[in-house]
């Protein structure tokens, strides 16, 4: 794609990419980011590319390494499953104490109706 092309897709003015520096606006970053994510930004503002280095990628990992990572991910997954068993257990107990409540409340409305009734009829209601 050229450098005008790439202005027009983000309807920038002409010209306005090769005046960008370190002290590009954010917004302006932003918009290319959103439309061109896989673009290096820094590469954008400073015309140098990120050297990786992929020698790290032919490099044998050890097997106790590999193998401590899989010990630490059952660790973690029993972890999860403990932490989601007393979440739903106290969600459990939740519900219990919701429902009492609710009992309880219509009892007492029940027990004020009832008061009422009973002074109305006798006559010591006002």
């Amino acid at each position: 794609m050229s450098i005008r092309s790439f202005e027009e897709s983000l309807k920038f003015p002409n010209g306005s990419i090769s005046q960008y520096t370190d002290n590009t606006s954010r917004d302006t970053l932003k918009k290319i980011y959103d439309m061109y994510p896989d673009f290096d930004i820094d590469y954008i503002i400073t015309g140098r590319k990120n050297i990786v280095d992929t020698e790290i990628y032919k490099q044998s990992v050890p097997y106790e390494f590999v193998e401590s990572l899989i010990e630490e991910r059952k660790r973690h997954d029993e972890e999860r499953k403990r932490h989601d068993e007393m979440n739903a257990e106290l969600i459990r107990q939740n519900g219990s104490l919701i429902r009492l409540l609710e009992e309880k409340e219509k009892s007492v409305v029940h027990t004020e109706a009832a008061s009422n009734a009973v002074k109305s009829m006798s006559g010591l209601q006002e």
